[in-house]
């Protein structure tokens, strides 16, 4: 079915409460909504009110998305066309961004719950088992990268994550953050490196990665982009000294453990 821009409407007072995007049929996404009301949003806490009064919202397909258009566009246009006719939508974005541009107290909301979710063995397990599941239906990586392309194809785009990124990483706090996060990744580096031999011995997991580096590299775009940043990085005689050091501790612990 082709992808379409919804809306949900309250069947009380007939006001526009919320736009999104779905690839369901009305009612599946309908459905998905009325079962999915744990959280915490807006969204959620007015869906619950409907259903303690015995009422659920109404569903309204607005527009059907062409093949090969960006969805997000048009989500972001109805979102923007609601509000501006002032309804009072629970949306928490300005759409087409999944997560992205959530206010700082619905990001601080959203990391606790998920602090809570992975402070158990068991939570974490659940968080694994869902994100598998997720991962293995077969258009999940293919939608994924779409929404990235889509999202760098905005002018602007780049150079405000390049920038952040740049930010962050002047960061003493932050590279002392990354640091703490990596020693923990290889303190239980047997389990990763033999994980890692496991996944090259599979032919059609080389096959994959062949595949894969040759597209990227034919694609001169893509090979410039690579080719500056190498130079970027190696462009100052203090970068030089961090990537040199790098390289050396990493053979003196290759020798260590030959």
């Amino acid at each position: 079915m082709r992808s379409i821009i919804y809306l949900l409407r309250c069947p009380v007072a007939g006001a526009v409460r919320y736009i999104g995007k779905t690839a369901k049929a009305p009612h599946q996404r309908l459905h998905c909504h009325v079962t999915r009301t744990a959280g915490h949003t807006h969204r959620s806490r007015w869906i619950r009110s409907l259903l303690a009064s015995a009422a659920q919202p109404e569903i309204v397909s607005l527009f059907a998305i062409p093949p090969d258009a960006s969805w997000q566009n048009f989500e972001r246009f109805f979102i923007a066309a609601a509000r501006h006719f002032g309804f009072p939508l629970t949306n928490s974005t300005g759409g087409g961004e999944g997560c992205g541009g959530l206010s700082d107290e619905a990001r601080e909301r959203h990391s606790a719950t998920m602090k809570r979710a992975s402070s158990t063995p068991e939570g974490r397990a659940r968080l694994t088992a869902a994100s598998k599941a997720h991962w293995s239906k077969p258009d999940a990586k293919s939608r994924a990268s779409r929404t990235q392309k889509d999202r760098y194809d905005k002018p602007g785009e780049r150079e405000k994550t390049s920038t952040s990124t740049k930010a962050a990483i002047d960061n003493d706090e932050v590279r002392a953050r990354y640091s703490v996060a990596a020693k923990l990744r290889h303190s239980s580096m047997p389990q990763v490196t033999a994980g890692l031999s496991n996944r090259w011995l599979n032919p059609e997991a080389k096959a994959q990665q062949s595949v894969a580096l040759k597209r990227a590299y034919s694609d001169p775009v893509k090979l410039a982009r690579k080719i500056a940043a190498m130079k970027l990085a190696s462009s100052t005689p203090e970068a030089r000294a961090r990537l040199s050091a790098a390289a050396k501790a990493r053979w003196a612990k290759r020798r260590l453990s030959a």
